[in-house]
């Protein structure tokens, strides 16, 4: 698969279709594309030309573990920038969990850049914040503390990714255990001292889908749709419905073709 170096970093993606407005799907936790590739065949096969990509930390990309923004923001300045340098912008920009999070970020820091968002498995509260802060980072945060890189190396995630990348042994070794904790720190701090901005925005999804339309009714020609069931999510861009292979949340929202 094609690497692209994205604001210094290299960024492994695929291309998935020819022809037809542009899409960009991103999976959720740290997953690498694969968690969305079934489902951007299937919105490829339906007309639309997909970009799946490994974020930074994840899949086949570089590990970099530093920055001034959160994790979440780099990711979506990140996918601005691969999406620029492959002419695929404005985009309907969509994804699951962290990958939705990611999403409603991108629309947020870069809205000229957004045709439609596609979200689905949105998380966002205190219990997520509780959870999630831990799966993504107090883990991290305890290894480094207590064995250093070496520590972080040995767990699984970071394992898999040397694997994928052996460059990114390498990269994690060269990094000092104190800059790597405060960094990942600053995404994990507890609902009492901090509720991210990305988790009171993602809310608004967890309510009635009226009050999520008005939310975003400043979108031209935007739509949204009810979908309560638990059994088939029905992804929709323009006139076209696809199947997803995991359930919705809660509702889903259409975006006709501009």
């Amino acid at each position: 698969m094609p690497i692209a170096n994205v604001r210094g970093v290299n960024i492994n993606y695929k291309i998935i279709g020819d022809h037809g407005p542009w899409v960009a799907l991103s999976p959720g936790g740290r997953r690498d594309l694969g968690g969305v590739e079934r489902l951007a065949k299937e919105v490829a096969d339906a007309g639309h030309r997909v970009v799946i990509f490994d974020r930074r930390n994840c899949g086949a990309s570089d590990v970099v573990i530093d920055g001034q923004d959160s994790e979440y923001e780099i990711w979506a300045d990140d996918v601005h920038e691969l999406l620029r340098q492959l002419g695929a912008l404005p985009v309907f920009m969509g994804g699951s969990s962290s990958g939705c999070r990611t999403s409603l970020l991108f629309a947020l820091r870069h809205p000229e850049g957004v045709r439609g968002l596609l979200l689905w498995r949105v998380t966002g509260g205190r219990f997520a914040c509780e959870r999630l802060a831990e799966e993504y980072y107090g883990q991290f945060i305890e290894a480094a503390k207590q064995g250093g890189m070496a520590k972080v190396c040995e767990m699984e995630h970071w394992k898999e990714r040397i694997d994928a990348r052996p460059q990114n042994r390498d990269a994690l070794m060269k990094m000092n255990p104190d800059c790597c904790v405060a960094f990942l720190s600053s995404d994990s701090q507890s609902p009492e001292t901090r509720i991210s901005e990305i988790s009171k925005r993602t809310q608004e999804f967890r309510r009635p889908y009226q009050k999520a339309a008005a939310r975003f009714g400043r979108v031209p020609k935007a739509g949204c749709g009810a979908n309560w069931g638990r059994q088939s999510h029905r992804l929709q861009l323009g006139t076209q419905a696809h199947e997803s292979p995991q359930p919705p949340c809660s509702s889903h929202y259409k975006f006709p073709r501009l």
